[in-house]
């Protein structure tokens, strides 16, 4: 009962912490949005104190979260002559703000319950509450749209595959902080498949100018400074 309970809790912050993130990229730049979610890794160490589930996180830790949130603001800042919504960066930290207060209780439930369970009861939660908001999609939900939901269905996929595995990582092995720096390196990725696969898809990113460049590219440098030093 006890980890219905809590995996009950955890899945009804992530699907409203999921509803904000969506929000958020409804109302303002998809890049700015993905850049304020890297201070999830520095909620995730602020909620483990907080909350006094840690009493004393190593120092390197919150240098590596820091460094972590720099990285993917400098990798995802948008270029000159842009306003952006300050609505779209509230709803973003509070997005940042509840998965990481989620990566924050996960692993201490987890501790003294059934970790299968806890997961399972999370993603059903969500899974759940998610079917309300079906009657507010602008088109036909069950509508098949050939080119964009072959996409989305790859996309689900992946994105499932990843949500399983950083669950298990948070809650069978209780290393959350860890996780989300390491996490935080898709910013690093994207510029890898910008550049690789910018041209044959049409992305803009793989000629933006110097100054963007070289901005990002610190950004990358800073984020695998901080995985080295938790690493280590």
């Amino acid at each position: 009962m006890m980890d219905f309970k809590e995996g009950l809790l955890v899945g009804v912050i992530f699907f409203f912490a999921q509803m904000a993130c969506f929000i958020a990229l409804r109302r303002g730049d998809a890049s700015i949005v993905t850049s304020v979610m890297g201070s999830k890794s520095l909620f995730v160490a602020l909620f483990l104190v907080l909350l006094q589930f840690e009493t004393n996180l190593p120092g390197k830790l919150w240098i590596s979260a820091g460094l972590a949130g720099v990285a993917v603001a400098l990798l995802g800042w948008p270029n000159k002559h842009y306003r952006p919504s300050f609505i779209s960066l509230g709803l973003a930290i509070l997005t940042s703000a509840g998965f990481g207060l989620v990566d924050a209780l996960v692993p201490q439930f987890a501790r003294y319950g059934d970790k299968f369970n806890l997961l399972f009861v999370m993603v059903t939660t969500m899974g759940v509450l998610s079917i309300p908001v079906i009657p507010f999609c602008r088109e036909k939900f069950f509508e098949w749209k050939p080119e964009a939901d072959k996409w989305l269905l790859w996309g689900s996929i992946l994105v499932a595959a990843q949500a399983v595995l950083m669950s298990r990582a948070v809650g069978f092995y209780e290393v959350p902080t860890e996780v989300n720096i390491l996490y935080a390196s898709r910013g690093l990725w994207s510029i890898v498949f910008a550049i690789w696969l910018g041209k044959m898809i049409g992305l803009r990113d793989a000629s933006s100018n110097k100054a963007v460049a070289t901005r990002r590219i610190f950004g990358a440098s800073l984020l695998v400074v901080g995985i080295i030093l938790i690493s280590g």
